[in-house]
């Protein structure tokens, strides 16, 4: 039996299942609500489910909270107080306003036609100048359901940014962030619009969907966790599946972007999901003009520890592999985090990255795994080591204080005869809540070796980060 018919039986057993749930609005990555109820999951607080394919319907981290809602739960007094938060019936819309003060500009990554942010990488794709800049967004949410079996969720961020460019001029700029309608009976949602995707849970960035990239115009089709009956072992399972323009105007031009992916946790330690993407048809290269496309694969796996004391999770992607001893060595990127969820009120966390060469570009690809001038992959990109390392520190005054060090280095290989850029990071943060508003604040310094891949003296960074945001009804 070929593969694309063994597919299509296990979706039609797949939605011939009876899974109740409301149709709700997406939680964006750029918010800390699933991360929140993994910690809370730590403390046995929250029912297991599958939360590594972002954006979360909102109904879905509220059904894993529902199951111990009754519950005397332990844990620390700020997570118990984020819990009851979290714990609302629906996702309520919100105003954010964040600043980014650095002399630091965007960054082009080799091999790709992308540019990240060094400061600040995940800002999911949000525009980077090399002055300071402040970003003011409206998100906005509605859903209807009928009898918990129908639904409808709309949802739009509008945005207006202010930008010190260049160091000389001011520039303004009114954009659309994200901006989707999604309609579905049960578990089943289809999605038009313009949607955030991560694949992963890494922190600082996945390998593949990693949270540098635009949000992408897609046609998605999902269905979202559930237990399916005859095969209950499997724990919860999800599947979906989308295709996107891929809006580059440089190299393949016109081309799509098609996603497949399929996660399950079979055990309350174990949780395993599987992404396939490939880029296909367009103008302007003639190794995508044939049926297989462009194509790579990614794997996520996460286990926890005894007790959940700890969580240790891994990422592999790769496109085509050789023989087996080479894997690892040559043909596989890898991500490697471990997390202690659990350390006084706070948490300690660790990652390490290691990119391939051409891990998101070849002879043939120079367009890069990209999406509108933004990296689909790790904000270190091709031949890039990571190493990040970040704490909690005791509460003060009801301020969430943390401290993080990275190492970052970007061309190891000398790609196209340049040298490797180094960037070593110290920060400091603080979070603190006030009711239905929350303050996130964030001080960074950069040691920078050979800038952009050129030879100069060593230099220093710094900047400051500063994200409002404020729910409302």
């Amino acid at each position: 039996m070929s593969r694309n018919k063994i597919l299509h039986c296990f979706l039609f057993w797949f939605l011939s299942q009876n899974a109740l749930g409301a149709i709700s609005n997406y939680v964006p990555p750029l918010l800390p609500n699933a991360d929140f109820v993994d910690r809370i999951e730590a403390y046995s607080c929250s029912a297991k489910t599958f939360r590594a394919f972002q954006p979360q319907s909102h109904g879905d981290l509220l059904e894993a909270l529902m199951v111990y809602s009754e519950a005397n739960c332990s844990g620390p007094d700020w997570l118990l107080e984020e819990r009851e938060i979290l714990g609302r019936s629906y996702l309520q819309s919100e105003a954010r306003v964040f600043a980014l003060v650095s002399s630091e500009k965007p960054l082009d990554l080799l091999g790709q036609e992308a540019s990240v942010d060094p400061f600040q990488s995940l800002r999911e794709g949000r525009r980077a100048y090399g002055g300071s800049q402040i970003y003011s967004e409206m998100n906005l949410n509605s859903q209807m359901v009928s009898h918990g079996d129908w639904g409808l969720a709309l949802s739009v961020t509008p945005g207006f940014l202010l930008a010190h460019q260049n160091t000389s001029s001011l520039f303004n700029k009114f954009y659309l962030q994200d901006g989707y309608v999604k309609a579905g009976y049960r578990r089943t949602e289809l999605v038009f619009g313009r949607v955030y995707e991560r694949f992963g849970e890494a922190k600082y960035g996945n390998l593949i969907l990693s949270g540098a990239h635009k949000p992408v115009d897609m046609v998605k089709f999902a269905v979202r966790p559930h237990w399916i009956k005859p095969l209950s072992f499997l724990g919860p399972v999800t599947f979906q599946t989308w295709i996107g323009s891929d809006k580059s105007e440089l190299g393949r031009r016109g081309s799509q972007l098609f996603a497949t992916q399929i996660g399950l946790r079979p055990f309350t330690f174990f949780e395993l999901g599987f992404l396939n993407l490939m880029h296909r048809g367009g103008e302007g290269s003639e190794a995508l003009s044939s049926s297989q496309g462009h194509q790579s694969t990614a794997s996520h796996l996460a286990l926890w520890g005894p007790g959940q004391g700890f969580k240790l999770y891994n990422q592999l992607f790769f496109g085509k592999l050789g023989r087996l001893e080479n894997w690892l060595i040559q043909d596989m990127s890898y991500l490697v985090g471990l997390w202690f969820p659990k350390v006084g009120a706070g948490d300690i966390r660790f990652e390490w990255v290691n990119i391939r060469d051409n891990a998101y570009s070849d002879i043939h690809y120079s367009q890069g795994w990209t999406y509108s001038g933004s990296s689909l992959g790790h904000p270190v990109g091709n031949s890039g080591q990571a190493f990040y390392l970040d704490f909690s520190l005791p509460v003060i005054e009801k301020w969430r204080p943390e401290v993080g060090v990275s190492l970052e280095e970007r061309n190891r290989s000398k790609l196209s005869g340049l040298l490797k850029e180094t960037r070593v990071s110290f920060s400091l943060g603080a979070v603190k809540r006030f009711r239905a508003t929350e303050l996130d604040l964030q001080l960074k310094a950069q040691r920078i070796e050979n800038r952009n891949y050129l030879p100069t003296s060593p230099e220093w960074e710094g900047g400051f980060f500063g994200f409002l945001r404020y729910s409302f009804l």
